[in-house]
């Protein structure tokens, strides 16, 4: 969720995320990737990268400010308001576009967080829920945070890495504990050694990645082995520890800038969980690229074409977010300033802070 008050470099930072991870769906959910290859097959291969490394970034912003946070039943209130306001939108398209909707996806739409029709909101639903007690952990081993997070990276990351399909403790949400605690300890500590070398770190690990992804397609369709080819984001992964120091770089790169207070970047960030949730919906995502963006009409394009298309795609929903947010924000509030709404809200807040502990 979004601070009242927060820095122009994060919410860059958020922006930049969303855009990322916008390129890499039109990619992978566009159908580019499925391409033979080609230049834009190669470019295709490096945008899929920030998918990932944006996810990695907004946990780890939320790791940074949550940290110093009250948990706020409201906040869970309104998080279910706006998925299931973007869930009732994507119907509405569906509809449009197909004349008919299922009730099953109605239900699902109504109980999105619970069906997990967006992956995301849901792991970062659960993540906040987690949160004060997570602090308890941070206040409780201050010292000793660095030595958990550690063992929380090779559990998680390089074991899982170093054996393949082993998957060994691996969840969303035990991935986005350990990038909350990774978040928190840089809140809490002053560590330069990674900001010192945070560029040549974010840059190497990309390197890495992209060539690895590259080498692998390309092999596979040289030599016909499709395993190959299946296994070209090995390297990428979400707990990949490639991908983890990529993000970690890009987020400590971001902390580190002096860019003061921008009513404009803070106004266009506001909007960047809502651009997630109208262009990522299960039910829509295929109409969305194929019917309304026609991502397949621009596969084998010039490569400037190509990103001028995607980049008219990022403008696309960054623009129909900001439009479809004035009347839910309209919504949201009148939904939490009701009288029941606001006494219920704070009584589980007091509940939930374990008796006035600090988190």
């Amino acid at each position: 969720m979004r601070e009242k008050e927060r820095s122009s470099n994060f919410e860059l930072l958020r922006i930049i995320s969303m855009v990322l991870i916008i390129l890499s769906h039109y990619v992978a959910h566009g159908g580019l990737l499925m391409q033979g290859i080609s230049l834009n097959q190669s470019i295709a291969q490096l945008l899929k990268l920030g998918g990932k490394l944006g996810v990695t970034c907004f946990v780890l912003v939320s790791g940074y400010f949550l940290v110093d946070s009250k948990f706020k039943v409201k906040n869970i209130v309104k998080l279910n308001i706006q998925i299931i306001y973007y869930a009732a939108i994507s119907l509405v398209v569906l509809y449009l576009v197909q004349g008919s909707v299922g009730v099953m996806q109605i239900v699902k739409s109504l109980f999105a967080p619970i069906y997990g029709i967006y992956w995301y909101p849901t792991a970062y639903l659960g993540l906040y829920l987690c949160f004060p007690v997570l602090n308890l952990v941070v206040n409780a081993a201050k010292d000793k945070l660095k030595n958990i997070v550690i063992c929380m990276f090779f559990t998680l990351s390089v074991i899982n890495f170093v054996i393949p399909q082993s998957n060994f403790l691996y969840s969303n949400i035990a991935w986005f504990v350990f990038l909350y605690f990774v978040g928190a300890y840089f809140k809490k500590n002053q560590d330069t050694y990674f900001d010192q070398k945070a560029g040549w770190l974010f840059l190497l690990n990309i390197l890495i990645m992209w060539s690895s992804s590259m080498i692998l397609v390309l092999a596979g369709s040289r030599y016909h082995i499709k395993s190959l080819a299946e296994k070209a984001y090995y390297f990428s992964n979400m707990n990949s520890p490639f991908m983890f120091a990529a993000g970690l770089s890009m987020f400590l790169i971001f902390k580190n800038m002096k860019c003061g207070q921008s009513k404009g970047i803070n106004a266009v960030a506001a909007s960047t969980f809502a651009v997630y949730l109208c262009h990522d919906n299960d039910f829509v995502r295929e109409i969305i690229w194929s019917k309304i963006l026609h991502t397949q009409d621009y596969f084998h394009s010039s490569l400037w074409i190509l990103m001028a298309h995607m980049m008219f795609s990022v403008v696309v929903f960054f623009a129909a977010a900001f439009v479809l947010e004035i009347p839910r924000r309209w919504i949201t509030r009148k939904i939490l300033n009701h009288k029941l709404i606001t006494e219920k809200s704070a009584e589980i807040d007091q509940w939930y802070r374990f008796d006035g502990a600090a988190v």
